[in-house]
């Protein structure tokens, strides 16, 4: 470790245009081996602070982050990656917002930092001075992902979906911000037709939504005076309530949806039902008639009549019988005479 911190001494010159030797650090250095695998992205990350720790002359780890993140360069870089590349990006962002998470905590952050290698100017940075500015760095990432899920193209779309996976847990924190992305993902997996796009941006919205009790109020993350912490509590409030109000009329509406689809199966049941009773009765009306015939049709009173007309014709043919025996027994007399 003495030799690395011997060897650094000569790694960095000075020089009067620090901002462009932190941009060509960045460009030549940095992001080349960040993105080409996901071990060279915690290394690349893990680097910088250890180049902080070692004291590295001419070196300064806020220059450094000032020109990845405030230059805006994540956006353009987000256009132009492969899905693996976004990945270990992410990564890499990953680690870093990860370590200047752990200085949010003023302990940590005077342990760790001599404030003259922080920044290097007459100027120090106190630890609200670093809070504030790792709010900016929050809230420029925030920028840069939201323009590239807002863009059409695939590609770009689907590198910042990857990048915001693997930075689950780190980031987003800041309850606004958090919102923020849920709501603009939410519109692009209502929206999306491509159904890769759609599935991830689901996924991921359920990973945010879980982590919701972690989330930061803003007055917790940064310095805020009392006033600014009331004006700022008092917009939260009506957020919430607006936020609530949809919930409650989503519910209604589904509600509504609910009762009218069980109506609707209740009516269709009783229809199928009536259906049904029509159909036996029928069935059955139709097998009366025909094991009846044309029986089916008469009443009472017509067995009677039917009765009355086969007992006349019953005693007809008694009446003609006892006329043939009388016939017969008179051919007979006559004959023996």
């Amino acid at each position: 470790m003495e030799t690395l911190g011997n060897e650094s001494s000569n790694w960095l010159h000075k020089t009067d245009n620090s901002d462009l030797q932190a941009k060509t650090f960045i460009q030549y250095c940095v992001l080349p081996r960040a993105i080409h695998s996901s071990f060279d992205a915690a290394y690349t990350a893990k680097f910088l602070f250890k180049l902080h720790d070692l004291e590295t002359s001419n070196f300064s780890i806020i220059n450094i982050l000032d020109s990845l993140v405030n230059s805006e360069i994540l956006f353009g870089t987000l256009f132009t990656l492969t899905p693996t590349e976004a990945e270990n990006l992410g990564l890499f962002f990953a680690d870093i917002l990860r370590s200047l998470n752990d200085w949010a905590d003023q302990t940590v952050f005077e342990k760790a930092n001599d404030i003259t290698v922080i920044l290097e100017t007459i100027s120090t940075l106190s630890f609200d001075e670093f809070r504030l500015k790792l709010y900016q760095y929050h809230s420029t990432i925030l920028n840069d992902v939201s323009r590239a899920l807002n863009v059409e193209d695939y590609m770009c779309r689907r590198n910042a979906i990857t990048f915001m996976k693997n930075l689950l847990g780190v980031y987003p924190t800041v309850e606004d911000h958090c919102e923020k992305i849920v709501e603009l993902i939410e519109k692009i997996a209502l929206k999306e037709h491509r159904e890769d796009l759609k599935l991830s941006s689901s996924a991921l919205i359920g990973h945010f939504k879980s982590r919701s009790k972690d989330w930061v109020h803003l007055w917790d993350f940064i310095p805020l005076s009392d006033s600014e912490k009331e004006e700022h509590a008092g917009k939260r409030k009506a957020i919430q309530d607006k936020i609530a109000e949809a919930k409650r009329k989503k519910e209604e509406e589904a509600r509504q949806k609910e009762l009218k689809a069980k109506q609707e199966a209740e009516n269709n049941k009783q229809k199928k039902l009536a259906s049904v009773i029509s159909y036996d009765e029928s069935a059955s009306t139709n097998k009366r008639i025909d094991s009846r015939g044309s029986d089916a049709s008469k009443g009472r009173y017509d067995y009677y009549s039917k009765y009355d007309q086969a007992k006349a014709s019953n005693d007809d043919k008694t009446e003609g019988s006892n006329d043939d025996k009388t016939i017969s027994k008179s051919s007979k007399d006559s004959y023996s005479e």
